[in-house]
């Protein structure tokens, strides 16, 4: 019989927040989100939440993502430090996240949440789509495994 890991570990990003967000009361651990799930799957989970505009030199978030099991995320990329960027431009720069993601951590398990990009065929090639945060099925089953 296999043997059951211990507890899962989930990045959750949300780009509207700081990149120094470590905590949040709603998206962070011990958050509404973090204890639905862990309760609709009975799995322990460690939650890691990071907020902010992801480029190569965010270090804290390839550290995580070397380790998570899970990426919960907006297919947007948005660094509202440039005014040059759009929405189109947010979605493009995360597929090349998400390709990147895949490749330091190829078993990793991603799911996005809110709008649907422009292109979501790439990013189902990815992921997967969600419209509950806190008891979606697939996340759910995920979760269970």
């Amino acid at each position: 019989m296999k043997a059951k890991k211990k507890h899962l570990v989930a990045l959750f990003h949300h780009g509207d927040f700081s990149p120094a967000s470590r905590q949040h009361i709603y998206f962070g651990a011990q958050g509404p989100i973090h204890l639905s799930l862990e309760k609709v799957s009975e799995t322990k989970i460690c939650w890691r939440f990071k907020g902010g505009f992801i480029n190569h030199g965010r270090q804290d978030f390839w550290k995580a993502i070397e380790k998570a099991d899970v990426l919960f995320t907006r297919a947007q990329n948005m660094d509202y430090e440039d005014i040059h960027m759009h929405w189109n431009h947010a979605e493009e720069s995360m597929l090349g996240i998400l390709k990147n993601v895949k490749k330091i951590n190829p078993k990793i398990k991603i799911f996005f949440f809110g709008e649907l990009p422009e292109n979501v065929e790439q990013f189902e090639t990815l992921g997967t789509f969600i419209s509950d945060l806190h008891e979606d099925e697939e996340v759910v089953n995920f979760l269970q495994q």
